[in-house]
């Protein structure tokens, strides 16, 4: 039984994108996906979840609105429990987690002692 890789949740300079492409080149089980969009729009990821997509457009609301400050942070307040859903299935279905740029799946890196606790394998 192959393990199931998760790369992401964020890109720099296409360097995650093009290690999925080399991983699924040698027959690896891989998934790249990241939280918010690119400026350079490097592209590549290989599945994005409804759960991301829905924290994404929720997110939107906070970083590119014209609404006032607070309404803006509670119109995108429903992004936190999506957004932990998914890291939840994600800790379940991947065996190997690589992340980088000193960013894992939740903020402050909380997720980390759960992933060695599961037995995870952790790469950053």
């Amino acid at each position: 039984m192959s393990k199931k890789i998760f790369i992401g949740p964020f890109e720099i300079a296409g360097y995650y994108s093009n290690l999925t492409k080399g991983f699924r080149e040698i027959g690896l089980d891989v998934d790249f996906i990241t939280y918010n969009e690119h400026p350079f729009d490097y592209g590549g990821e290989t599945s994005n979840p409804v759960l991301i997509r829905l924290a994404k457009y929720f997110n939107h609301f906070k970083e590119n609105s014209n609404l006032p400050f607070v309404i803006s942070l509670i119109v995108s307040l429903p992004a936190i429990p999506l957004k932990a859903i998914w890291v939840i299935w994600a800790i379940v279905n991947y065996d190997v987690f690589i992340f980088g740029f000193g960013r894992s799946l939740l903020r402050k890196n909380l997720d980390l002692p759960i992933l060695k606790w599961l037995g995870k394998t952790v790469i950053v």
